[in-house]
């Protein structure tokens, strides 16, 4: 983005420097929330959890328990077959972060989206300001480096964004063993 857009638009320029520098630091700030997303336990039932107070169920109260971790469950707190253990207050298991999103990195996740999408949008605005610079005044054919320069950003953002789609929708399948399904059973006989 920096090097592909702003440099051949503006040069080595005040507008140039304050651009990256904005640039960079929604995307060190996205980087750095999704890490912290990423390596932050989301806040997983300790394995032999066991409330002192219900223990004696007491008023006939009990909490309920998890029927693949065969312990007890906290309220609010759910399994997750992909980590394949009980979180408390699990939102989601994001393939993106590769982790569940409960209590402990909730926050993280959010911001992480929030500066994705903040600079998401900053891109595209440049981009637009970008394009619309590069069309001469009389409405013609693009003239000049700046002019000549502006299809070349487009097409490597559009053709960048394409393929994150296609990657985006391949990933979450790729590490299941569901996608490998056994063949068809065979036709009964004398049916072909």
């Amino acid at each position: 983005m920096v090097f592909a857009l702003l440099l051949p638009w503006s040069g080595f320029s005040t507008h140039f420097f304050l651009h990256t520098f904005a640039f960079l630091t929604v995307s060190m700030l996205a980087v750095t929330s999704h890490m912290r997303t990423m390596l932050t336990d989301p806040g997983a039932v300790p394995v032999g959890y066991s409330p002192d107070h219900l223990l004696h169920e007491e008023k006939g109260e009990s909490l309920p328990m998890c029927s693949r971790c065969n312990g007890f469950k906290p309220p609010r707190a759910h399994h997750c077959s992909q980590c394949d253990r009980c979180v408390m207050k699990m939102d989601h298991h994001c393939p993106w972060v590769n982790n569940c999103v409960g209590a402990n990195n909730q926050k993280h996740f959010v911001l992480f989206v929030g500066y994705t999408s903040l600079m998401c949008g900053y891109a595209l605005l440049l981009l637009g300001l970008r394009t619309v610079n590069a069309v001469p005044a009389g409405g013609g054919p693009p003239s000049g480096q700046i002019g000549a320069a502006a299809p070349a950003p487009l097409t490597a953002t559009s053709t960048t964004a394409a393929r994150a789609r296609v990657c985006a929708c391949a990933q979450p399948y790729s590490h299941t063993r569901r996608h490998t399904r056994s063949p068809p059973p065979p036709p009964p006989h004398g049916l072909t």
